[in-house]
């Protein structure tokens, strides 16, 4: 779940695989920057921050693999969340009661999406819809995972859990046979992501409570030629529904062009 600037408590939190001591000081009078460092590594990345300043992502770590972390409140302290006895790891979202979602990579490279319990304290293996990879991306307050998984018969395609990651259902497409995945759910479980559509396209999607149902969430116009194609993306999802994502226009099979998108019922 992505969350309000104003809960932030006005602290823009950036990972860097420095010293805070060398970072200049470049923020907006009123805003503070705080580098979160690394496990060991030279490099590091936030992906994910709760209401209470909970950071996560993935690190370098000494071994030279990435680990998933885990922050404090207001990003005090760094904790690497383990691979559970795979190689490597990173960390997507976080929700309010610390529960973390992400993907684990094993030692023969086979990737799973995992949820953690409340302040990144153990890990879960949520398995597959079948095949042999899933990877986490979203989790709301239940502990309802979305995230994208390989079925048996080779398709990739969105699914969501239960609360606390219990069970994995596949979500389907919007038609277009073989690929959607998910990128995030709110509290009250409508998904938002992409998907292949009856036209071979790839469009924006939203679900109803719960994962229930899949609509297209189309283009700008719709349309679709020979010289321009549209294909739409989803994000991000809040609790009124309001969907973030965006549009792109590919011009005469060579220009690319990129529209920020809000969606509103």
């Amino acid at each position: 779940m992505n969350t309000q600037l104003a809960k932030l408590k006005r602290i823009v939190i950036f990972l860097a695989g420095i010293s805070t001591a060398s970072i200049p000081v470049m923020a907006h009078a009123g805003w503070s920057i705080k580098g979160l460092g690394a496990l060991g590594g030279g490099s590091s990345s936030a992906l994910g921050i709760n209401d209470f300043g909970q950071v996560v992502g993935e690190s370098d770590t000494t071994s030279g693999y990435q680990h998933a972390f885990i922050t404090g409140s207001d990003g005090i302290g760094m904790t690497d969340l383990g691979t559970l006895g795979g190689r490597a790891s990173g960390a997507a979202s976080i929700n309010n009661s610390g529960q973390v979602a992400g993907t684990i990579v094993s030692a023969s490279d086979i990737s799973h999406a995992f949820i953690t319990g409340s302040n990144g304290i153990g890990m879960t293996d949520l398995g597959t819809l079948g095949g042999n990879y899933s990877q986490a991306a979203g989790i709301n307050d239940s502990g309802q995972v979305v995230g994208v998984s390989l079925t048996a018969s080779g398709s990739a395609h969105a699914f969501i859990t239960s609360s606390n990651g219990v069970g994995m259902t596949d979500l389907g497409t919007l038609g277009g046979g073989n690929y959607s995945q998910a990128s995030d759910i709110n509290n009250f479980g409508q998904v938002v992501g992409i998907s292949l559509a009856t036209s071979g396209y790839i469009q924006a999607f939203i679900t109803g409570p719960n994962g229930t149902g899949m609509t297209d969430l189309g283009t700008l116009d719709g349309a679709h030629s020979i010289d321009v194609v549209m294909l739409s993306f989803a994000s991000s999802i809040n609790d009124s529904g309001q969907v973030a994502g965006g549009l792109t226009l590919q011009v005469a099979l060579s220009t690319h062009i990129l529209q920020a998108l809000m969606v509103s019922a």
